[in-house]
């Protein structure tokens, strides 16, 4: 064993155990009548030195076993001598988080963009969601102006009678968090502010606003804490009276962390407001 001090010094450990299949080395013999087995002799060497390189230190004087093969490379890496490598390239010249060599689209500032760097266009009308002021257009309600914003048909025999709320309202957004939060999202306030114009625009109509899973105490209390942060916001930042939705937390079928807005069916009614099933479960972030 060797260990290297530097390139002129190294430490020595070697040890030597000999193992004879013979007794005569100390010249005593077993003897049959003391032992039942033979006592071979066994002997151990055991040295510690320092090797010392000589010659020109401008020569290499050390053994080749101590150069390690990737010196070179790694040399080049730190201080390149004869490597030329280039700079990275990571342009992004629009701004919108994916460099050019990727990003398919030049979009203007703000806009959001997929992992392609193309803007993206929610409800799939043509319009980016930048530019769209009805950002989520049912598609029996397309084509649309350059806004974004649809016209959707008549419904058979809508002029002798007035027209229920699911097709007055339309197609109402769903509300996604993230899990364990009770955080609306820009994404989220966004849909809520384009389901808002809707809903004061038809102020006949009711919306109910479902939240989903029940299996423990913290579920229920999770999704009454996803419907009433949807409530809440359409009251106070859209300025909606409350007594225009429908609490409807606790519901099954759908994924616990989204909440569902729709027109209440005719004659459908409920409470605007329910007490939380499990206060003591709530987390500070939920009411943020």
């Amino acid at each position: 064993m060797a260990f290297r001090l530097n390139d002129r010094l190294n430490i020595a450990l070697e040890d030597r155990h000999s193992y004879v299949k013979n007794d005569l080395l100390d010249n005593v013999r077993w003897s049959e009548q003391k032992s039942l087995t033979r006592d071979f002799d066994t002997y151990n060497y055991l040295s510690l030195g320092l090797n010392v390189n000589l010659g020109n230190k401008k020569k290499r004087v050390e053994p080749l076993y101590w150069l390690n093969p990737l010196n070179y490379a790694y040399s080049e890496i730190r201080n390149p001598r004869l490597m030329r490598i280039p700079p990275p390239i990571l342009i992004d010249s629009d701004g919108d988080g994916v460099i050019d060599q990727f990003d398919l689209e030049q979009t203007p500032p703000g806009c959001p963009v997929d992992t392609h760097g193309v803007s993206l266009d929610t409800d799939g009308d043509g319009v980016p969601d930048c530019k769209d002021k009805e950002k989520i257009t049912p598609t029996y309600c397309q084509p649309v102006d350059a806004d974004g914003v649809g016209k959707c048909p008549c419904p058979e025999g809508c002029a002798a009678a007035v027209p229920e709320c699911s097709v007055l309202l339309g197609a109402l957004p769903s509300v996604s968090f993230a899990p364990n939060s009770n955080v609306l999202s820009k994404d989220a306030q966004s849909a809520l502010a384009n389901a808002a114009s809707r809903i004061r625009a038809n102020p006949t109509c009711k919306v109910v606003v479902v939240g989903y899973c029940a299996a423990t105490k913290r579920q229920q209390q999770l999704s009454w804490d996803h419907v009433n942060k949807v409530i809440t916001y359409l009251v106070e930042k859209e300025g909606i009276s409350g007594d225009r939705f429908i609490f409807s937390s606790g519901q099954e079928g759908g994924d616990c962390n989204t909440v569902d807005l729709r027109a209440a069916a005719p004659g459908e009614d409920g409470p605007n407001t329910v007490a939380p099933p499990h206060p003591n479960l709530r987390k500070n972030n939920f009411t943020k």
